[in-house]
């Protein structure tokens, strides 16, 4: 087995949170992708990071976005998750999503929300880290989160 096959079942065994992130591009069209490479980096100045592949088709959009919103997932979102995770899809034609007062659709009903303003966008291998500095967080209600554990989703929480 390659290093990258163990590294991608050693990474499956570990339990991570999922988020939809979101955008408008140039022309204020949405575009969006589910990720569960996101975590906090700091918290003065308040920032975030997440990592988007460099094939997704939404890539060149986030790389240059100024702003970007992240929506923290409960365990009914998971249609919603599997919906944004693939190509093509027209991942906005959905009532769970609505704008935001900065015009950024976010998850109406997520654990959390968080605006923020792109930061930095660093290539790294086959994938971009995207730094965000938090301008704005929203709490939901409290409860389970979803996360994605050994390639299946699973409620935490």
């Amino acid at each position: 087995m390659t290093v990258q096959a163990h590294l991608k079942e050693a990474m499956s065994r570990y339990p991570s949170g999922v988020v939809i992130v979101t955008m408008r591009d140039r022309d204020r069209t949405p575009r969006g992708f589910t990720a569960s490479s996101f975590t906090s980096v700091s918290m003065n100045p308040p920032m975030v990071l997440i990592c988007l592949a460099e094939g997704a088709e939404c890539h060149p959009h986030f790389v240059s976005a100024e702003t970007f919103a992240v929506s923290v997932l409960r365990p009914e979102h998971k249609d919603l998750a599997l919906t944004f995770a693939k190509r093509g899809e027209d991942k906005f034609a959905t009532e769970a999503l609505r704008p935001n007062a900065h015009g950024l659709d976010v998850v109406e009903d997520a654990v959390a929300t968080l605006v923020c303003r792109t930061r930095e966008a660093i290539p790294c291998g086959d994938h971009t880290v995207i730094l965000g500095e938090v301008q704005e967080t929203a709490l939901g209600d409290p409860g389970p989160a979803l996360a994605y554990h050994q390639r299946a989703f699973v409620t935490v929480g």
